[in-house]
């Protein structure tokens, strides 16, 4: 066995030169853990602030206004609205709405522009028409 690995002085050297640059075993080196994310609780309402939750809902805010507003979720603040037995809106546009937003829509009006007309959201606009197979135009106003 005769060659490079015939004489291990030098190898020997290299790696105990080596084992002195490793940390000793009594002291811990591992890289810190990475920090989780703690799991948050729910934000709990006082009275007072489900008071005003319920007031700004009734005066027509919007479930993500109220949500922001109060750091919740929005779907945290309708559970709290029905566990406070609030009748809540409906979604969606009622029959004479659907028939308004067809009107203003072939009228021109961008779908944006029909929802605050009727109070709503202009991808419910969207949603209602091609529900009711009413033909949209392409986002430069040419019939698809």
């Amino acid at each position: 066995m005769r060659g490079s690995y015939y004489n291990t002085n030098a190898q020997v050297s290299d790696l105990e030169r080596l084992a002195k640059q490793l940390p000793k075993p009594t002291t811990s080196r591992e890289p810190a853990a990475a920090s989780r994310r703690r799991p948050r609780t729910a934000k709990q309402l006082n009275a007072e602030q489900t008071a005003r939750l319920i007031a700004g809902y009734r005066a027509g805010a919007k479930l993500r206004e109220l949500g922001r507003q109060f750091g919740i979720h929005p779907d945290t603040a309708g559970l709290i609205l029905r566990r406070h037995g609030v009748k809540m809106r409906s979604k969606g546009l009622s029959p004479d709405q659907e028939v308004e937003a067809e009107r203003l829509y072939a009228t021109g009006l961008s779908l944006k522009r029909v929802g605050e007309r009727l109070g709503v959201d202009g991808e419910t606009v969207r949603r209602t028409l091609i529900a009711n197979d009413f033909r949209l135009r392409d986002q430069h106003g040419r019939s698809r």
